[in-house]
């Protein structure tokens, strides 16, 4: 074989190669890009997973079994406000009012806690049970 014939057999190879890659980006290039949205949202389906685990902490016990409880998951909430909306409905005495029987707190420290102009958020009181947060809730104070 000469030289001639190996270097016309290169080309031919590279040749068939380079259409067989260049029809296979096509198509691949058509199945993801291409007009057909199903397939695309079908695809995409394939990809992605959801699940909603809804799983609680643990309890941690002492050593001897479950007769002593060391640690526990206590479900709480924050109570905040929106000073803003609030100082702008002139209801800070109404609300700090409410708030600190709700809350147990003294009304001039809500009041402080609440009277921050131009302020869209303030804590009123951090780590409250759920039923006294449910009964600030039912309380439908603005802000």
């Amino acid at each position: 074989m000469n030289d001639r014939m190996v270097r016309m057999r290169f080309i031919v190879s590279a040749a068939i190669m380079l259409l067989a890659m260049v029809g296979l980006g096509t198509r691949l290039a058509f199945l993801h890009l291409g007009p057909n949205d199903k397939i695309r949202m079908h695809a995409t389906d394939l990809r992605r997973f959801e699940k909603k685990l809804s799983a609680g902490r643990g309890e941690i016990y002492d050593c001897r079994g479950r007769n002593n409880i060391l640690a526990l998951n206590l479900g709480v909430k924050d109570v905040c406000a929106d000073p803003t909306v609030i100082l702008e409905s002139n209801s800070l005495a109404e609300v700090s009012s409410f708030l600190s029987e709700k809350l147990d707190l003294p009304v001039d420290q809500v009041a402080i806690r609440i009277n921050k102009p131009g302020k869209r958020f303030a804590y009123v009181r951090r780590f409250v049970s759920e039923e006294n947060a449910d009964a600030v809730r039912a309380g439908h104070m603005s802000g």
